[in-house]
């Protein structure tokens, strides 16, 4: 499927659905596929069938060590499985992705983080 940019985020569907909600997602994609997908199909997609996504994730494929765990390996693609998932319940509503590489967020938000913190 072709990819289509609006406003920032791709998307393979140009439906507009009647929906009263979004779910936004935002971050790094760590094991999407084995524990994050089950879990918001089981506890997020499954009871809200009519909200629209929007997920914002970096795309990254490799993570240093830090405060979140030992690092690794990153699969960024990981996170576009949620489309499917979310289009079984209903084909209806929108999926939206936007991708940025980390250092794209602290240009862009570092300013205001650092006004936060102070």
């Amino acid at each position: 499927l072709a990819a289509l940019q609006l406003d920032g985020f791709q998307s393979s569907s140009t439906t507009s659905s009647a929906a009263t909600c979004a779910i936004n997602l935002y971050g790094l994609p760590r094991a999407f596929e084995s524990i994050v997908l089950p879990s918001l199909q089981k506890n997020v997609i499954a009871l809200n069938p009519n909200c629209d996504y929007f997920v914002h994730a970096y795309n990254l494929t490799q993570e240093e060590a830090g405060r979140s765990g030992s690092g690794g390996e990153v699969r960024p693609d990981e996170v576009l499985l949620l489309e499917k998932a979310v289009h079984q319940i209903n084909p209806n509503v929108l999926v939206k992705f936007a991708w940025d590489q980390e250092a794209d967020f602290w240009n862009l938000y570092k300013g205001l983080i650092d006004k936060v913190h102070n």
